[in-house]
């Protein structure tokens, strides 16, 4: 949190410009950081190789000097006038090599016991040197040595004693030359080394002690340096630099050995005059960072400002958007991904318009289709009531049929009795004869009822197949209506769904129109319920439809039997009439003729048992198209109340719709 605030409080802008500050003032830290610590390693580097130079550039100056003094002694320890031993000779020498070597303070040979025995300055007082520490070294080494830092009792200044052997002829050594260096020079040199304004070199012995330095009193009174941290590291022959403080005061230096005096030479400056070039780096790159920073942020001001303007107009076309505002237009011409953004928001805005007009059409069609199939059930549920009537009256027919049938039972068996009788009774056979005659009679009456019967319901059956067959067709024109309600919804939810994608991609500016998009896809998914329902329903009732077709050809197929039945009934009562004729007139040949009654009953007792049979099934078959027509009808009232729906979801749709502008 800053100041209370949260990230996802803070403006877009605000939250860009802190971005872009932040990535700089990192960038720009961690690139001063980077060029600071170069810069102090460049600095380090060269600082570190100026002091070591000067180092060395004194070092080699002492070196140079002294062994210049030492190559200058052997040299003349090799002249006649030395090696003669002639006092005289001698002194004369030394003198002219004093004159022109100023800094020799005193010239002196001794003999090898140590005795001087003739001197530069020619005075006649020679000193006893056989205890000086050089002159027993020069004795036993037989080569040049020199001595340890001396105060001259000439000067009283800080000197050496560089002694070299005299050699005859015969490489035999006869002497000693020796000579005290007047170390002011060491200081002439050291002078010479300057760095900064605070920075000086000094020299130290092989005990610590100064030789050469800034301060005077320091060198004559001898103030040793042996506990600071150079002159410990170069009085182990050791080379380097180091940072140390010294009276409060901290110093970088470079330190480096002399061997010929076992001492060495330091080069110090103060540690804020040698890193003052660093804090002067440090401070220019913050300035720099800074200015950086500034410049950055009035950068990212105004980088910001080309962002959020444009998002704000997005925002608000979102927000027109989601409150069903269609008819707003984007004054946006950026080519960068906000503008891709803004044709985007365009698209979806056109498609959007597009969709509603659709789902506004659609749902008129919907409403239009499923008035129609409201219509269309209320015609079909007339049409299986008139099926029912006329399955129940075929029902009743053929209750009459099965009485009449009865009946022709009975009146055969009269007809067998009549004839047993007549064969009984012989003598009663006209009066038999004529009672058959008008039973005869009576039964062409009773079979061309019959026929007339079969007729009337084979004619029934006809109009019932036809009935079928046009609900059939209704039930194709229905199927072929929720075939279409059907796509509808699917173009709907398919339509829904794209918004609802368009919807998440705007985020949260999207998120309300989402929820229409949902509802939108949810009205079109209930349709799809109701019309796979419907269509279930279509394919029982057609289903049942063709089961009762092909009950009704067959019972109009069974008709066609007993139609050939009855004819065959009626041939057979036209016979008899034709046989109690002949009994009449022939009453001769009453015995066959009464066996071929006999014959011919028989037959039609057969015929009529089988006319009852078929009866009996055509009654059943009537009795299940009554059923199935009743399970139709129940069908068609579903959906006519699932139509009823359809068409309430439809007005529905078009409210929902009516919300937007556009």
């Amino acid at each position: 949190m800053l100041g209370g605030l949260t990230l996802k409080n803070i403006k877009l802008k605000t939250k860009l410009i802190l971005i872009i500050t932040t990535l700089v003032f990192l960038s720009s830290t961690v690139s001063g950081l980077i060029s600071y610590s170069n810069q102090k390693e460049a600095i380090l580097n060269e600082l570190k190789d100026t002091n070591s130079n000067l180092a060395k550039i004194l070092s080699n100056q002492i070196e140079t000097f002294l062994n210049e003094k030492i190559k200058l002694l052997e040299s003349i320890s090799s002249l006649d006038g030395i090696t003669s031993l002639d006092r005289d000779s001698q002194t004369k020498i030394l003198k002219s090599i004093k004159t022109k070597q100023p800094d020799f303070s005193l010239l002196f040979v001794t003999n090898l016991k140590g005795y001087q025995i003739a001197r530069s300055d020619g005075k006649t007082f020679y000193s006893d040197l056989s205890k000086r520490q050089y002159i027993k070294d020069v004795k036993e080494k037989k080569r040049t040595v020199i001595s340890d830092i001396l105060i001259s009792k000439t000067t009283g200044k800080p000197s050496l004693a560089i002694v070299t052997p005299i050699f005859d002829s015969d490489n035999k050594m006869i002497g000693i030359l020796g000579a005290f260096v007047d170390l002011s020079t060491i200081e002439n040199f050291r002078k010479e080394i300057a760095i900064g304004k605070t920075g000086f070199a000094f020299v130290v012995d092989s005990e610590g002690k100064v030789l050469a330095h800034p301060d005077k009193n320091i060198i004559q009174e001898r103030v040793s340096y042996s506990n600071i941290e150079p002159v410990k590291e170069v009085l182990k022959k050791k080379i380097g630099t180091t940072i140390y403080e010294i009276n409060g005061t901290k110093y970088y230096a470079s330190y480096r050995p002399v061997s010929i005096l076992n001492g060495g030479v330091i080069v110090q400056q103060s540690y804020k005059e040698a890193f003052s070039a660093l804090n002067k780096v440090r401070l220019s790159t913050a300035i720099i960072t800074i200015i950086i920073i500034l410049v950055a942020s009035a950068i990212g001001y105004i980088f910001s400002l080309s962002i959020t303007k444009p998002i704000s107009k997005l925002v608000f076309f979102a927000n027109g958007l989601s409150e069903g505002d269609l008819t707003q237009k984007i004054n946006i011409k950026n080519k960068d991904e906000i503008g891709k953004l803004a044709s985007a928001f365009e698209k979806m805005n056109n498609n959007l318009k597009n969709l509603l007009n659709n789902i506004n059409i659609a749902s008129e069609k919907v409403n239009k289709a499923a008035l129609n199939l409201s219509e269309s059930s209320s015609q079909v549920s007339e049409i299986s009531e008139q099926i029912s009537v006329a399955i129940d009256e075929l029902a009743s027919g053929n209750s009459a049929q099965a009485a009449s049938i009865e009946n022709t039972s009975n009146s055969i068996n009269e007809i067998v009795k009549s004839i047993e009788t007549i064969s009984n009774k012989s003598i009663e056979s006209a009066r038999i004869s004529n009672e058959s005659k008008l039973l005869a009679d009576r039964g062409i009456e009773i079979i061309n009822n019959q026929n007339n019967k079969l007729k009337q319901s084979a004619e029934a059956i006809k109009n019932v197949s036809n009935s079928i067959e046009n609900l059939n067709k209704k039930s194709e024109e229905i199927n072929q209506i929720t075939n279409l309600i059907n796509s509808i919804a699917e173009q709907t939810n398919l339509l829904a769904l794209n918004a609802s994608i368009e919807a998440a991609r705007a985020g949260e500016a999207g998120r309300g129109f989402s929820v229409v998009a949902d509802e939108i896809r949810k009205l079109a998914e209930q349709s799809q319920e109701s019309v796979e329902q419907i269509n279930n329903i279509l394919i029982d009732m057609v289903n049942d439809i063709k089961d009762v077709v092909l009950i009704t050809r067959d019972t109009l197929e069974i008709f066609k039997e007993q139609e050939s039945l009855s004819q065959n009934t009626t041939d057979a009562f036209y016979k008899i009439s034709d046989s109690i004729n002949k009994v009449l007139h022939q009453t001769n040949d009453i015995a066959e003729a009464i066996e071929k009654v006999k014959s011919e009953t028989d037959n039609m007792v057969d015929e009529i048992q089988s006319i009852s049979a078929v009866s009996e099934e055509s009654a059943a078959s009537a009795e299940e198209v009554a059923a199935s027509t009743q399970e139709q009808s129940s069908s068609i009232q579903r959906i006519s109340v699932a139509a009823q729906e359809l068409a309430e979801l439809s007005i529905n749709l078009e409210k929902e719709v009516r919300k937007f502008k556009f």
